[in-house]
């Protein structure tokens, strides 16, 4: 499984609990729910299946929520754009904001920071994979990070 994890910044006086909160009630109303942003993702990203996104609660605390990706939609110009249907499957205060990705999402659920354990940064280049936790928990400012389930095992290490 590959994925994407998305940081949820508070945004318009709303806080990130309660963005998702919104999100996940249009969910279960709707059976699934966009998610929109600004944040472009890669076009070779398209075999995404997950999204994890994490947020800080009032006690400063990490929250993992993750839902599975029905879809992804942007302009291949990056200009924001706003679905059709966003109505029928966006919490009302974003359905008519033009974003630039929109992620069609649904079984919502929170996980755990020992699953989160179990998932790996995308092998980038000379960049050697490291659990997702080591990235959302460093001090860089974060806002997405690609994800597997799977550690890919390089062989053109000399082990001596």
């Amino acid at each position: 499984m590959k994925g994407v994890a998305l940081k949820v910044q508070q945004m318009d006086g709303l806080s990130s609990t309660k963005i998702m909160n919104l999100h996940i009630a249009k969910a279960k109303e709707a059976d699934q729910c966009y998610y929109s942003t600004d944040i472009q993702f890669s076009a070779q990203k398209k075999d995404l299946e997950s999204v994890i996104f994490y947020f800080q609660n009032a006690d400063g605390m990490y929250t993992f929520v993750q839902a599975d990706l029905v879809s992804l939609s942007r302009n291949d110009d990056g200009d924001p754009f706003v679905p059709d249907d966003s109505q029928a499957f966006s919490p009302s205060v974003y359905a008519s904001v033009p974003r630039r990705t929109w992620m069609l999402l649904k079984n919502f659920r929170r996980v755990g920071t020992d699953y989160l354990g179990t998932l790996f940064t995308l092998p980038d280049g000379p960049k050697k994979q490291v659990p997702i936790t080591e990235v959302i928990d460093s001090s860089y400012r974060v806002n997405r990070v690609y994800f597997s389930d799977e550690l890919v095992e390089d062989d053109d290490i000399l082990i001596i």
